[in-house]
């Protein structure tokens, strides 16, 4: 992966990320694939191995296998997939829900978060470090200082930031409101 990227960037082929930044819809289609939509209303993925990332979003839903669905600053967030997990951002509660192994269900100053797949994401909101080592595994994080992923098939994402590379396979990274990973 590049360390930068264009505002607006499209790829139909495995192993690749669809980024639409600032837009009102991002979609991926293709395997392994991400598909990223900052500050939009929807944004939805239906491939493999994908994920669907909606910030300051009011719905964001995924129906892909391995894959996550993410609603930050949103009032609805949901998975309906296996290895799923939907995620919730800037509300009151944190609960896992996890029925599986592997999965980890994250909330940062959320309302609800369930995770009930396994091989699932790990999300901070508003934190300093963070790691994932999990196979299958997206790492967000808002606001956060540092961030490293070495999962297979992740996707990472990060607000506002100065940076962008990726070192995971199939990933995809992104870098909002950060100074370093």
């Amino acid at each position: 992966m590049p360390t930068s990227m264009p505002a607006e960037r499209s790829s139909d082929s495995g192993d690749s990320a669809t980024l639409d930044e600032n837009a009102g819809e991002c979609s991926s289609h293709s395997g392994h694939a991400a598909a990223f939509n900052e500050n939009a209303g929807e944004c939805s993925s239906h491939s493999g191995h994908a994920a669907a990332f909606n910030e300051n979003a009011g719905e964001c839903s995924s129906h892909s296998s391995h894959a996550a669905a993410f609603n930050g600053d949103a009032r609805e967030c949901s998975s309906n997939s296996s290895h799923a997990a939907a995620f919730y951002g800037d509300a009151r509660e944190r609960s896992p829900h996890s029925d599986a192994g592997h999965a980890a269900a994250f909330n940062g100053d959320a309302g609800e978060c369930s995770s009930n797949s396994s091989h699932s994401a790990t999300f901070y909101g508003d934190a300093h470090e963070r790691s994932s080592n999990a196979g299958n595994a997206a790492a967000l994080y808002d606001d956060a200082h540092e961030r490293s992923s070495n999962a297979g098939n992740a996707a990472a994402l990060y607000d506002d930031a100065h940076e962008r590379s990726s070192n995971a396979g199939n990933a995809a990274a992104l870098y909002d409101d950060a100074r370093d990973r």
